[in-house]
């Protein structure tokens, strides 16, 4: 007897459905595994991205620093770092040496500056007037101080003469200054003895020379800076950076301690902690989505467990023909598994691509390990062959129930699993997991990465499991009972009723999956855009703008010193704490233009700001104040201010949020009321690059620069963010799924929907009336898995956003956003899916052959 596979491979391509389906089954269900890996890597990548954004570049190599060296000493110490640095891979160095403020004769008038040189320092400074690289550059400060101009002499007739003025260095400083800011930067309240301008000097040689030819030099500070060109973009290559650093630092030190040096320097792997920050955002983002993934490709399994069972149907003849000519199960698992195998192995190599291909659309970043991507082929091999398992074993079981069960037999057991009470078992999961989430497991309030625990995070996907399997225990319930009623005025109804209750096994299937795959969108982008909002909120709530610089009291007692060029989008702002209340003095016809507005528009904060305009008729009339929170109203005393009276109150203000607080208006404050403000702030809607640089223009000193992006850790919204991100993204796949299964639900049933369709056209039925009926089945399924998903999804978004607050001492809460356009875009993609598995349905019936109809 011939083997009954042998022509199992050909036989596949008969059935070009067969094909499509199978194969589209398995990609989504390699598409799962691949992106979960891909994901989680991804995520950890973005982490490293955001690290070192927000780091100093030259930072992220090991850096060398040292205080009170001597001159010898400290040549030692960049010779070694030099030549250690070359050995593990650092082939660039850039070494630095600044010595304390020291005083040189200038005309017979004494000047207080600071020595410096650093490698290539002339190439990364703005020449205001000369140029030459071979003589002495000063900033523009020292030569309106001092009176120095081009040509002067400084300490002594051994070094060269001053050949350039540039324009001085400010923070925010460039990436190539920012790790010397503290060096090169000069401070204005360090004080007469620290504040001093940085004098240049072209070559480290004439660093030495100027050094021996001053009495109070004192010691040398040096620092050495390994830049790279490649930034770290992976958590690969992040751990790989860091073991450098480490490896360095190890032959560095072991290097100095042999010197026998009066001082030692300090060197940091300021990319250690980065590095860890970034492998424990992949690790969390991996076991916070673990859960939905394997729920989904238990569903994609179960796609290919239906596909199979639509085979069997379809090749029920030819396998009874086999079976009766002495195939076993067994055998005939083995055909499934050979004619299956192609389709299971297109689809799950297209879902292993699409997943690599489309990571940009639904991961946080680009760049991933190869590791990561090898697993993510392991990943893919492995779906694959459980997909084939699953198909061999599916048609084993089904043959065997359908020609060799005994019929005395009922198969109870079988039919056990129905009567479990599946929706009791993840109710008690998601109340677990509300203990966990409810007592603060999600999101630490402290540290660069939230302590997520998968549990807790699983709250809003359980709610919706759970209710989901109510909702499909209710239905097959009605389903069960609908053969009570009768509808008969409405011939399309009633025939969709029947329909489904004949088919409630596809029909729960379908409502199962299409209600998880809209409620997991729902769940996914609610949260993550809860999130994404929240991280904004909180970044300006704790800035008050884009940017922010602070400013000298007597900068702004006399006039406002924000320049013309960003006064449009810029305001002063004072601040004065009083135990817990805070004290904002604004200017209330230019703070709408520059401060975040928490929601409101210029409009609307110019209204509530309305109060402060009225103008003090003498010093000693009360300053109108707008109360902020729970702060006391009336008649109250501010420190260091005069009296106040509040005028109007609010429950949520910038910077100061909901805590107890005050605002007054600058306008109305005298000189000396000015001058007893703790601080002065220029907040912007510019960008902090912007408003330094015409700060800087104007010649306008401003220190404690803050942006609001680099300000505020980001990175734990960021991981709940990117976790959720990716149950969004499968909630795609579900809803993929959803449609697949719809149209394979109508296709296994061909021949039924064929025949009773027929026999209902020939009884008189009109063709739109059969098409009706089929819609209004279909299209119930559809409605009632996107009300559904859309209502508990939505829910359980509710309950968990305030919860996932990573930073809940700073407002405003995180809320749920307007879910609208998620419904309406689910509701239109159900409609066009029905509206097409209507039209397979109709068309069986017009297409059908006699042949068809009347087939055993």
């Amino acid at each position: 007897m011939q083997l009954p596979w042998r022509a199992a491979a050909r036989a596949a391509f008969t059935s070009p459905v067969t094909i499509i389906v199978t194969a589209t089954t398995a990609l989504l269900v390699a598409f799962v595994a691949v992106a979960a890996v891909l994901h989680s890597a991804a995520a950890g990548s973005a982490a490293v991205d955001y690290q070192t954004e927000n780091l100093c570049a030259q930072a992220v190599p090991t850096g060398v620093d040292g205080q009170d060296f001597s001159i010898q000493d400290a040549n030692t110490v960049i010779a070694d770092a030099r030549a250690q640095g070359a050995k593990h891979g650092f082939d660039t160095a850039i070494a630095a040496k600044y010595s304390s403020p020291v005083v040189v004769d200038h005309q017979g008038t004494p000047a207080k500056i600071k020595f410096a040189y650093r490698d290539r320092a002339q190439d990364n400074l703005r020449v205001v007037r000369g140029g030459d690289p071979n003589g002495i550059w000063i900033s523009e400060t020292m030569a309106e101080d001092f009176g120095m101009r081009l040509g002067d002499q400084l300490g002594g007739a051994q070094l060269p003469p001053v050949t350039a003025i540039y324009a001085d260095l400010s923070t925010p400083t460039s990436q190539w200054w920012c790790s010397e800011s503290a060096y090169a930067v000069p401070n204005m309240l360090a004080g007469d003895a620290e504040y001093a301008q940085v004098a240049w000097l072209p070559s480290s040689d004439d660093y030495d020379t100027a050094m021996s030819t001053t009495d109070d030099a004192g010691l040398t500070t040096l620092s050495v800076r390994f830049p790279s060109d490649q930034m770290p973009h992976t958590t690969g290559e992040a751990q790989a950076q860091s073991e450098r650093n480490d490896a360095l630092i190890t032959t560095l030190t072991n290097t100095i301690d042999s010197r026998d040096l009066e001082t030692t320097p300090s060197l940091d792997n300021a990319f250690e902690r980065p590095t860890e920050v970034a492998s424990d955002a992949q690790t969390t983002v991996f076991t916070s989505i673990l859960s939905l993934t394997v729920i989904s490709l238990l569903v994609g399994l179960a796609g290919v467990a239906t596909v199979t069972i639509q085979w069997c149907q379809r090749r029920q003849s030819e396998l009874r023909l086999l079976w009766s000519r002495g195939a076993s199960p067994t055998a005939l698992g083995l055909r499934a598994v050979l004619e299956l195998a192609a389709p299971l192995a297109i689809g799950t190599v297209l879902g292993a691509v699409l997943a690599r291909v489309l990571l940009p659309w639904y991961a946080p970043a680009r760049a991933v390990d190869l590791w990561p991507q090898v697993l993510a082929g392991l990943a893919a091999l492995g779906t694959l062959l459980i997909a084939i398992a699953v198909a061999g074993t599916t048609t084993l079981f089904w043959v065997h129930r359908r020609f060799a069960r005994v019929p005395a037999r009922p198969g109870r057991l079988r039919r056990g699993w129905r009567y479990v009470p599946w929706e009791l078992l993840s109710g008690g999961l998601a109340v677990a997991a509300w203990a966990r989430l409810s007592a603060g497991y999600a999101a630490a309030s402290d540290g660069p990465v939230p302590t997520v625990d998968p549990a807790a995070l699983a709250f809003p996907l359980l709610v919706l499991l759970t209710v989901v399997l109510l909702v499909a225990r209710i239905a097959q319930l009605l389903l069960g009972r609908s053969h009570y009623a009768s509808w008969w005025r409405v011939p399309a109804a009633q025939l969709a009723m029947r329909r489904l209750a004949a088919s409630r096994g596809p029909a729960i299937g379908v409502l199962l999956v299409g209600a998880l795959a809209v409620g997991a969108l729902a769940t996914g982008s609610g949260i993550a855009n809860a999130q994404s909002n929240a991280m904004l909120e909180k970044s300006n709530m704790f800035i008050g703008a884009n940017s922010s610089v602070q400013v000298t009291a007597d900068t702004v007692v006399d006039e406002n010193p924000i320049p013309k060029e960003v006064a449009g989008s810029s305001t002063l702002v004072g601040e004065k704490e009083d135990g817990d209340v805070t004290i904002l003095a604004v200017d209330p016809e230019d703070f709408p233009k520059g401060a975040w507005l928490e929601g409101r528009t210029q409009e609307e904060m110019s209204e509530v700001l309305a109060p402060l305009r009225a103008q003090r008729q003498s010093a000693s009339d009360p300053i109108p104040a707008i109360r902020v929170g729970q702060a006391p109203s009336g008649a109250i005393e501010l420190p260091s201010l005069p009296g106040a009276e509040t005028v109007a109150a609010v429950e949520s203000f910038t910077k100061i949020g909901t805590n107890p607080g005050y605002v007054i208006s600058s306008d109305v404050l005298s000189h000396q009321e000015r001058w007893d403000m703790t601080t002065w702030s220029i907040w912007s809607q510019d960008s902090l690059e912007r408003l330094s640089g015409v700060l800087n223009d104007a010649q306008v000193y401003h220190f404690a620069v803050k942006d609001r992006e680099a300000e505020f850790n980001a990175m734990p919204f960021l991981v709940i963010e990117w976790t959720f991100g990716f149950v969004t993204a499968l909630g795609l796949v579900l809803a993929a799924v959803a449609a697949v299964a719809l149209l394979l639900a109508v296709e296994v049933r061909r021949r039924q929907n064929a025949l009773s369709g027929t026999f209902l056209l020939r009884m008189g039925l009109r063709q739109r009336a059969l098409f009706g009926s089929h819609l209004l089945e279909l299209g119930a399924l559809a409605t009632a898995a996107v009300l559904t998903g859309v209502g508990i999804g939505a829910t359980g978004a509710v309950l968990s956003v305030p919860l996932l607050d990573p930073a809940p001492w700073l407002n405003p809460i995180p809320d749920l956003p307007n879910l609208t356009p998620l419904v309406l875009a689910s509701l239109a993609g159900g409609g066009l899916v029905v509206l097409l598995a209507g039209w397979v349905a109709v068309r069986a019936v017009r297409t059908a052959s006699i042949g068809e109809l009347i087939r055993g």
